[in-house]
């Protein structure tokens, strides 16, 4: 089974934040910046055109909404890369619709390009709950629930 389908149906534990736009929330495993994040589809799917143009608006929606929202809320972030790895050869690694939000600072270019290039080398790094991430976590579950505040319940 998928590991994201896991997440999804609680037989792995995460940072998950689930929520009304046909996806949910989850920190990065291997993140490239602080508070990189995945809005991962609830419907199991490799490539964008798996899941209905439905599914896809909801997804975008949100992406717009918490994207604004969280710079509104954290002024460190001053944008975000929105990345959507469509299949294997695109540098899928698992094979389910999800897209990348990675939170851009200043002067982050050289630390992101660094990360990226090691953030495999580091596999205990999602497991450790650090403050940070946490702290991180916690910011995204107030913004969604500004946004959408009957759709939002946080899992472990």
């Amino acid at each position: 089974m998928c590991i994201f389908c896991e997440i999804r149906d609680g037989k792995l534990s995460g940072l998950k934040i689930n929520t009304d736009f046909d996806c949910f929330i989850l920190m990065d495993k291997f993140p490239v910046s602080p508070g990189h994040l995945l809005l991962v589809s609830e419907h199991h799917g490799e490539f964008l055109t798996d899941v209905t143009t439905s599914v896809q608006n909801n997804m975008m929606t949100l992406v717009s909404q918490l994207t604004q929202s969280m710079r509104e809320s954290d002024h460190k972030i001053l944008g975000f890369n929105i990345v959507i790895n469509d299949g294997k050869y695109a540098g899928q690694h698992i094979p389910h619709l999800h897209i990348h939000l990675i939170p851009r600072y200043r002067f982050d270019r050289f630390p992101l390009m660094f990360r990226f290039l090691t953030s495999r080398l580091n596999p205990k790094n999602y497991f450790v709950e650090s403050r940070s991430k946490l702290s991180f976590f916690q910011k995204v579950e107030l913004v969604m629930a500004s946004i959408t505040p009957e759709g939002v319940t946080k899992c472990n």
